[in-house]
């Protein structure tokens, strides 16, 4: 059964819970090949990506294959540790 949040479709009601140290690419890849709707991605600290750090960005990294990815097509999951740092993030590609 399909299913929308906002504008995004979602082929069925199976969404895969974000767990930390878990939500890889390679994991996300084979969760997805076996029929879930709605993939999480690692959930990845604000200043990692302000100082553009590698493993925060191999976690990041994501495909086409992958999407829906939670939140919005393509997208993460961000936790700050102050308001600054938030914004700053926010703003930078990795």
């Amino acid at each position: 059964m399909k299913w929308k949040i906002g504008n995004v479709e979602i082929d069925n009601q199976i969404a895969l819970a974000p767990m930390a140290g878990v939500c890889d690419f390679s994991f996300r890849t084979i969760v997805k090949s076996m029929g879930c709707g709605l993939i999480e991605t690692e959930m990845v600290s604000d200043k990692a990506i302000m100082y553009g750090n590698w493993k925060t960005k191999e976690m990041l990294y994501m495909t086409d294959y992958e999407h829906p990815i939670s939140q919005h097509r393509l997208s993460a999951q961000i936790w700050n540790l102050s308001p600054l740092h938030q914004s700053t993030s926010g703003r930078i590609q990795m």
